[in-house]
């Protein structure tokens, strides 16, 4: 979401690295990562969006893309479908490894280029999921060529990726 053209993000408050967002609803659009490879079907881990969760949930309500209703996924999905893509690049989900060598594109994190975000971290290997719990959303992170589950503050930020129903 945001990554790609086609895909752009609406209904959000959308700035470049190294810029200051106010507001919940904030992404951030450029080079997320300090170290990183393309590999992997062309599609570069280096460019990348990063949204806080706020501005994940509202950008994928507000996709307007084949008349369908967009979503961010559920723990499960994001699980099934971050497995599915380890090793297809540009042909998967386009996600990346927070460690170089596990057959996806390698984004390391980057803790200055989300300016006013937690911490003003920018942790492009992490993906939103839909579950919330209080002021923590979950997501998950490929670190190895494994995924894992886990939950933070709503304003960290992290990769977007919406699901929708098949018709």
């Amino acid at each position: 979401m945001g990554d790609q053209p086609e895909f752009p993000l609406t209904g959000v408050s959308v700035v470049s690295v190294n810029s200051k967002c106010s507001g919940s609803a904030c992404c951030w659009q450029g080079r997320t990562a300090e170290g990183c490879d393309s590999a992997n079907g062309g599609y570069s881990g280096c460019n990348r969006t990063l949204c806080t969760h706020y501005g994940a949930q509202r950008a994928c309500a507000n996709l307007h893309y084949d008349n369908r209703s967009w979503r961010l996924p559920t723990n499960d999905e994001v699980v099934s479908f971050a497995s599915y893509s380890i090793n297809k690049g540009a042909s998967g989900l386009m996600l990346c490894d927070i460690r170089q060598g596990y057959g996806s594109a390698w984004c390391d994190l980057n803790t200055s280029a989300c300016t006013g975000s937690t911490y003003n971290h920018c942790e492009a290997s992490y993906v939103w999921s839909n579950n919330v719990s209080g002021d923590n959303a979950y997501f998950c992170r490929l670190n190895s060529g494994s995924w894992n589950l886990s939950s933070y503050p709503k304003t960290f930020t992290r990769s977007v990726r919406c699901v929708t129903e098949l018709k």
